[in-house]
C-alpha cells in the first residue's frame, strides 16, 4: 500500500460522519466507519485498517485525525487528500443520499452502511449479477 487518505463525508439528515479510507494507488475504498463527528468514528476506522502496511496516511486539518493516526506516518495537507476527495465526488455523483442538497437522504444509519458496502464492492456485485 502506498498510502491511505482519510476523508469525511458528512450527512446531515441522519447526523452521521462517514469516514472513508482510500488506497491512493488503486483509488479503491479500503474501509469506512460511520458515526458521530468525534474521534470515536476515526478510531473505529483505524481498528479496521491499522494492519495495512502503508507508507503514509494523509488527511486534512480535522483535529480528530491526530488522535488515531500514527504521527510518524501522518501527513496533514489538504493538497494530499486528492484521492479521498475524488472518492467523495464519486459517491456524491452516483449515490443520491450523499449529495449535498437533495431530497434523497437516509433516515437510517443502517442504510448508510449498506450503501457504502455496496459501493465499496460495486465491481464484484456487478460481475455476480452479470
Amino acid at each position: 500500500w502506498s498510502g491511505m487518505s482519510c476523508g469525511i463525508l458528512f450527512e446531515k439528515k441522519v447526523k452521521t460522519l462517514d469516514l472513508v479510507g482510500v488506497d491512493r494507488e488503486t483509488m479503491a475504498i479500503v474501509d469506512f466507519a460511520v458515526g458521530n463527528r468525534g474521534a470515536q468514528t476515526g478510531k473505529k476506522l483505524w481498528k479496521k485498517v491499522r494492519y495495512l502496511d502503508c507508507i503514509m496516511h494523509t488527511s486534512d486539518y480535522w483535529e480528530a485525525y491526530r488522535k488515531f493516526l500514527p504521527q510518524d506516518k501522518h501527513v496533514i495537507s489538504k493538497a494530499e487528500t486528492f484521492s479521498v476527495e475524488g472518492m467523495n465526488n464519486l459517491l456524491r455523483h452516483f449515490i443520491a443520499r450523499f449529495k449535498r442538497r437533495t431530497h434523497c437522504y437516509s433516515k437510517s444509519v443502517v442504510m448508510v452502511l449498506k450503501t457504502l458496502l455496496l459501493f465499496q464492492y460495486r465491481e464484484t456485485v456487478v460481475s455476480i449479477l452479470s
